[in-house]
């Protein structure tokens, strides 16, 4: 019988029992306890019942997953996605059901089938361990390794999307997409300067990499990141995959004449399109506001043939192949050669490129550096707060010096204090002081982060540096349906 599809975005819909009452429903049958719902979230998915439903996954399998949260509380499969920590886009909500399904049932067995966590690693001291005795490893870097310059992420509170979806765009990530870039470049230009690189600067957790390059460690810099801020610190290009291209040069749409990214910043600061100035690729159209084709610079048959291409910055937009390198360098060579992998400031949420977390092999150690846990991958160490203060510890137990003027003077104490908390089965802190008067705000007024994630024993330990703070979770599930 075809299923219904309605759904609640005041409180969790009703058991099964209940609905059957209810509504006089069959076994067979799946009834929403709701009518009509817009494009948003529903309240009940709340962070605690988003952990809740995936601690319920790892610790009872898929089948009681489904039966519980799709059969018996007939969430929505959109709801259900939200339960398992992936971006759902607006459109997801008016789906039918039962077309989202195949969506549900390969993320659930990409995350009950995750690499488990190598139990003998847990701490920084075990990281800083796993660095000393690294040749080959592997950084893959977003957005949270430049935030400390200014720079904004994509998917924070007050990330690029959020911003975007303020200025009343109803789906952010059409700005960074190519079949909206072709119908209309003017979109993509009017924000564009928002993302731009504004400084030939870099955050110490950009020169961490050059750290790890120097000590002859690094073996790839696979980053998210369009900003190339990297290259500023002195890494070879060599050691680094921009995985998603970048500002640094730009290529005619129409003639495919590339050019250095620069020559278009004046036009984005603008927010106007840029034109390809190649005289082979025609002239600047004549006229006022129209529709573009960015092959021919017009929507007007008469200026096709003598219209310019319009110019766009190597930057891979959604609906874009990944550079050629990313693949090659990865599964020819890569792959084979790592021994450490270290994912900072990234939620991991963008494939293909998160997809290096799966496919390395899983006796390859795993460390995650943000500021809020990734509960959709499974990592040996995770190292909560601001990627630059977490790097500047791992420095600091390391012995190697981290110079940068953004960095303040730590004095690390020694004392544990234990915290009790009934989201963990057990929980610490270790206080550190700061030779500087003004506080270096991250994390939250108290500084004592305390998260949920999806293992059932969980260890925290917090650094604190007045309102800073760094914490690490210990991870450890155990699954007791293997299959689907």
């Amino acid at each position: 019988m075809q299923q219904e599809q309605a759904y609640d975005n005041k409180s969790p819909p009703e058991s099964s029992s209940q609905s059957a009452n209810n509504n006089d429903s069959s076994d067979s049958e799946i009834a929403y306890e709701a009518t009509e719902m817009s494009n948003q979230i529903p309240d009940y998915l709340t962070e605690e019942f988003i952990t809740e439903g995936q601690n319920f996954l790892l610790r009872n399998g898929p089948r009681a997953f489904l039966s519980k949260y799709y059969i018996e509380d007939k969430l929505h499969p959109a709801s259900i996605l939200c339960i398992l920590d992936q971006d759902v886009p607006a459109a997801y909500w008016s789906i039918d059901a039962q077309d989202l399904m195949p969506i549900v049932l390969s993320t659930i067995s990409d995350i009950f089938h995750r690499r488990q966590k190598l139990q003998q690693y847990n701490t920084p001291e075990d990281a800083a361990e796993l660095i000393n005795n690294a040749r080959n490893i592997i950084v893959l870097t977003g957005a949270g390794v430049s935030t400390s310059l200014g720079i904004p992420d994509f998917r924070s509170d007050t990330g690029i999307y959020t911003k975007l979806a303020q200025l009343g765009l109803s789906e952010p990530q059409d700005v960074f997409d190519l079949s909206t870039f072709l119908i209309d470049p003017s979109i993509f230009y009017t924000f564009a300067k928002d993302v731009l690189p504004t400084t030939e600067s870099f955050s110490p957790t950009h020169l961490f990499l050059k750290v790890l390059d120097d000590h002859h460690k690094l073996l790839t810099n696979y980053t998210q990141n369009i900003d190339n801020l990297e290259v500023n610190t002195g890494l070879s290009r060599e050691k680094i995959v921009q995985c998603h291209g970048s500002f640094a040069t730009a290529t005619c749409m129409k003639c495919k004449k590339k050019v250095p990214g620069a020559q278009l910043y004046d036009y984005i600061r603008k927010g106007e399109v840029a034109y390809c100035k190649n005289p082979d690729c025609g002239t600047t159209p004549v006229g006022s506001k129209r529709q573009f084709s960015v092959t021919t610079g017009s929507s007007d048959e008469d200026d096709a043939e003598i219209a310019p291409g319009v110019m766009k910055p190597d930057i891979t937009f959604f609906g874009e192949k990944l550079p050629d390198e990313f693949e090659d360098r990865f599964e020819k060579r890569d792959i084979n050669m790592c021994d450490l992998l270290i994912c900072i400031g990234t939620s991991l949420k963008v494939a293909p490129v998160s997809e290096i977390v799966r496919m390395l092999p899983s006796s390859v150690p795993q460390i995650y550096i943000n500021r809020q846990p990734c509960r959709h991958y499974q990592f040996d160490i995770t190292l909560l707060g601001n990627c630059d203060d977490v790097v500047a510890h791992l420095c600091h137990l390391l012995g190697w010096e981290l110079n940068h003027p953004m960095l303040k003077s730590l004095e690390f104490q020694d004392e544990i204090i234990e915290i009790d908390d009934g989201d963990f089965e057990s929980s610490s802190s270790v206080d550190a002081t700061s030779s500087d008067d003004e506080p270096n705000e991250i994390g939250s007024d108290t500084g004592n982060d305390k998260e949920n994630t999806t293992g059932n024993n969980v260890t925290s330990i917090t650094l604190l540096q007045e309102k800073t703070s760094l914490s690490f979770h210990n991870h450890s599930t155990e699954n007791s349906d293997p299959t689907l």
